[in-house]
């Protein structure tokens, strides 16, 4: 790209910079992006690539089952107390 332009010194030397501080602000957000996931981490198993889109864990359907079975425990004892069946 650059090597078919006739630059001047000054202006080679400016893109060296610019090229410099690219690369140090680039340096920069992959070490925030860094201490954001380490402070995102929740255990030593539990990484936030686990997480969904959302930030939420995935429940398996096994999971999902105990609480839909629980629920419907709970409210079997409520009807059974008001007399409803």
């Amino acid at each position: 790209m650059i090597n078919g332009m006739n630059l001047t010194a000054e202006q080679l030397r400016k893109l060296a910079e610019l090229k410099e501080r690219a690369e140090a602000i680039n340096t920069e957000m992959l070490t925030i992006i860094g201490e954001a996931k380490a402070i995102e981490t929740k255990g030593e198993h539990d990484t936030v690539e686990k997480l969904t889109p959302t930030g939420r864990r995935p429940m398996s359907a096994a999971s999902r089952a105990r609480i839909a079975a629980g629920a419907r425990k709970r409210w079997a004892r409520v009807y059974a107390a008001e007399g409803r069946v």
